[in-house]
């Protein structure tokens, strides 16, 4: 009988490419979790893409309600901030979503657990120690541990046949009930034009923000 390994999934192209190496490289079944803490993802279309690459089984949680009442109004009420320069945001969500992988993988009776997160930032850390805190299970995180970059990764996705849409983009946005969060290098310069779409979120278009001579100005 195949070991069994439990993954985060997203659906993008960092775990499709785990759910293939998975099983691969580790000749292990995978069963994907995917949790819904407001982002906005089609869950049907995420849950197609896992059927589609193979895995065992696939979960979709929905922890929009206990995002809120668990995490992010204890966040507001502490003043939560990141280096004391905006609210918590999607960091917020990791450790939810861990924690509800890890209770599958107790349901599943599974080998290992899995996550996609890279060896740059600090979401490998709130993965790591999340299933660490509640589980003796050897964590494998193979974007992080071979170093993969997008090139090697689109690379194996082609040959191993893995769809992925086109991640060449300017701007990466990360969407949760809490604050969208908008990544770019660009955004650190203030000559930076930020496209209308980025305010995603925004009541029609309340909060776009306009370059001036003075610098950023708040539209209504």
């Amino acid at each position: 009988m195949k070991q069994k390994a439990v993954l985060a999934f997203s659906g993008g192209l960092d775990t499709s490419v785990v759910v293939r190496y998975l099983q691969e490289k580790h000749d292990m079944d995978v069963i994907t979790v995917t949790v819904d803490v407001g982002e906005g993802s089609d869950q049907r279309k995420i849950a197609a893409k896992a059927k589609k690459l193979g895995v065992l089984r696939h979960y979709n949680i929905d922890a929009k309600k206990e995002f809120v009442t668990d995490f992010i109004h204890p966040a507001i009420k502490a003043n939560a901030m990141y280096q004391k320069k905006y609210c918590l945001a999607t960091s917020l969500a990791r450790p939810l979503i861990a924690q509800k992988v890890l209770e599958i993988a107790k349901k599943e009776k599974v080998n290992a657990l899995a996550h996609g997160c890279t060896g740059k930032g600090n979401d490998q850390v709130r993965f790591d120690v999340t299933f660490a805190s509640g589980s003796n299970l050897p964590i494998i995180a193979p974007i992080r541990d071979l170093n993969l970059d997008r090139v090697t990764e689109l690379k194996f996705a082609k040959k191993h046949k893995i769809p992925v849409e086109n991640v060449s983009k300017k701007f990466s946005k990360t969407h949760t009930v809490s604050p969208l969060q908008t990544h770019s290098s660009g955004l650190r310069q203030r000559t930076c034009q930020i496209r209308q779409s980025i305010w995603k979120s925004s009541l029609q278009m309340a909060f776009q923000l306009q370059s001036t001579k003075k610098g950023w100005t708040q539209l209504s």
